[in-house]
C-alpha cells in the first residue's frame, strides 16, 4: 500500500519569480526543466544540431539567429552531378508492445471528508478503484467521480476490498473502528489509518486486527519465501499450458487458479519481486534443489525395485516387458541412474516374460508347496 500512496501527483509546475538580473527566458527554462525532467525525450528538442563551439569559433559575436541562418545555408548546399546520392535513413524499428499493467487494487475508504476525498483522488490517478463509506451523504460527489458510495461500513466490507483506509477524525475513530465488521473482510486485507497520532489507533486496531512487527530485512526474507515462491510456481505451471479436464480434482483446480492469478499480473511485477529482493536468488536455488531431491527419490525407489527383480529374482506381475522397456527408455534417458539401469536391464526381459496384459493392475498372489 505504501507504494501506491507515495506517488500522489503534486501541484502543477508554477514558475518561480525570476531574479531582477535574470531574463524571462531563464525563468521559463527553469519551469520547463522542472516539469519535463522525468521525460528524457523532452530534452531532444533542446539539443543543437552542431556543437555551440563550432558556431562561436567562426563568428564569436554573431547572434543565435545568425548562427541558425548559417546552419540552414550549409545544409541547403545543392549536390553536384558527380556526388553520390545521400543514403536514405533506415526506418526505425517499431517500439516493443507495452507490458500489461498489474491488476488494480480495490481500496475502501471509511470517512469521506476532505482528506478522504483527497486520498481518493490520488488513488484513482494511480488506476485503482475506490469504494467510499461515510456517515455524511457524499453520494452525489461520488456519482460524479465513478466511486461507489455505501451508507454503512458493513455494506462496504461486504465488497471485500483489498485495502481498508480509516480516514475519520481522531475523535470519531474509536466508534468507527468498533463498527467495522472485520469478520467480513478477507484475512489478507490491509487495514491502515491516516491519523496524525499513532499510538492510540495502533492499540485500538490491535483489538480487531493482527499486527506483525518486523524489520525491513525480515519482511523481505518472508516475502521471498511466500510471495516470490508463489509467483514462481505459477509462472512455471503456466509454461505447461495446463488445461481443465473432465476429472479435475480440488488440488488441480487450485493449481489452475494459482496459474491464472500469477500470470494475470505483469511480468514487470514478478521481475521486481526478484530484482529488488536479495533473498529471491536463494529461494530459486532452494527450489531447484528441492525439485532435484524429489526426482532422485522417485528414481531411487524405482532403481531399488529393478534391483530386487534382478538379484532376488522376484517375478514381475504388474507390468509387461514392452511397457517396462518403453518406460525405461523414456523416463531414464536423462537420469543419473541410466547407466546402471541400462546395464541391469539386459536380464530383465527374461524375468518379465511371465507377465501378460491380463494381470496388469491386479494384486500379486503367491502360492507355496
Amino acid at each position: 500500500m505504501a507504494s501506491s500512496l507515495r506517488h500522489f501527483a503534486g501541484p502543477a509546475c508554477i514558475p518561480a519569480p525570476a531574479p531582477a538580473s535574470a531574463g524571462a527566458g531563464a525563468s521559463g527554462a527553469t519551469c520547463l526543466l522542472r516539469r519535463y525532467t522525468p521525460d528524457f525525450c523532452a530534452f531532444a528538442a533542446l539539443r543543437p544540431i552542431r556543437p555551440a563551439a563550432a558556431f562561436s569559433a567562426a563568428n564569436p559575436l554573431a547572434s543565435p539567429a545568425e548562427h541558425e541562418q548559417r546552419q540552414q545555408q550549409q545544409q541547403a548546399v545543392p549536390c553536384h552531378d558527380g556526388d553520390p546520392p545521400a543514403p536514405s535513413p533506415s526506418p526505425s524499428p517499431p517500439p516493443p508492445p507495452p507490458s500489461p499493467a498489474p491488476a488494480p487494487l480495490r481500496v475502501g475508504i471509511v470517512g469521506f471528508g476532505n482528506f478522504g476525498q483527497f486520498i481518493a483522488g490520488g488513488i484513482q490517478r494511480q488506476g485503482h478503484a475506490v469504494l467510499a463509506a461515510s456517515r455524511s451523504d457524499y453520494s452525489d460527489y461520488c456519482a460524479g467521480r465513478g466511486i461507489p458510495f455505501f451508507t454503512s461500513v458493513d455494506a462496504l466490507c461486504e465488497e471485500q476490498p483489498d485495502v481498508l483506509l480509516i480516514c475519520s477524525s481522531i475523535l470519531s475513530t474509536e466508534a468507527v473502528v468498533r463498527a467495522i465488521p472485520f469478520h467480513k473482510l478477507r484475512p489478507d486485507t490491509i487495514v491502515a489509518d491516516v491519523l496524525s497520532v499513532k499510538q492510540f489507533p495502533r492499540n485500538l486496531l490491535l483489538e480487531g486486527c493482527r499486527m506483525v512487527e518486523m524489520s525491513c530485512a525480515e519482511h523481505d526474507r518472508y516475502a521471498a519465501g511466500s510471495q516470490f515462491i508463489t509467483h514462481t510456481i505459477g509462472r512455471v505451471l503456466s509454461q505447461l499450458n495446463l488445461k481443465t479436464t473432465p476429472i479435475n480434482t480440488k488440488g488441480y483446480e487450485s493449481l489452475l487458479q494459482l496459474t491464472h492469478n500469477t500470470v494475470s499480473d505483469s511480468f514487470d511485477l514478478y521481475y521486481g519481486l526478484f530484482m529488488y529482493n536479495i533473498n529471491a536468488t536463494e529461494q530459486l536455488d532452494n527450489l531447484e534443489r528441492a525439485f532435484e531431491s524429489v526426482r532422485q527419490m522417485l528414481y531411487g525407489r524405482l532403481h531399488d525395485l529393478l534391483r530386487k527383480q534382478i538379484v532376488e529374482r522376484v517375478p514381475v506381475t504388474t507390468i509387461s516387458s514392452e511397457k517396462l522397456e518403453n518406460s525405461r527408455s523414456n523416463s531414464f534417458a536423462t537420469s543419473p541412474l541410466s547407466p546402471i539401469i541400462t546395464e541391469e536391464n539386459k536380464h530383465v526381459s527374461s524375468i518379465t516374460s511371465v507377465a501378460s496384459p491380463t494381470n496388469i493392475l491386479q494384486p500379486t498372489t503367491s502360492s507355496t508347496g
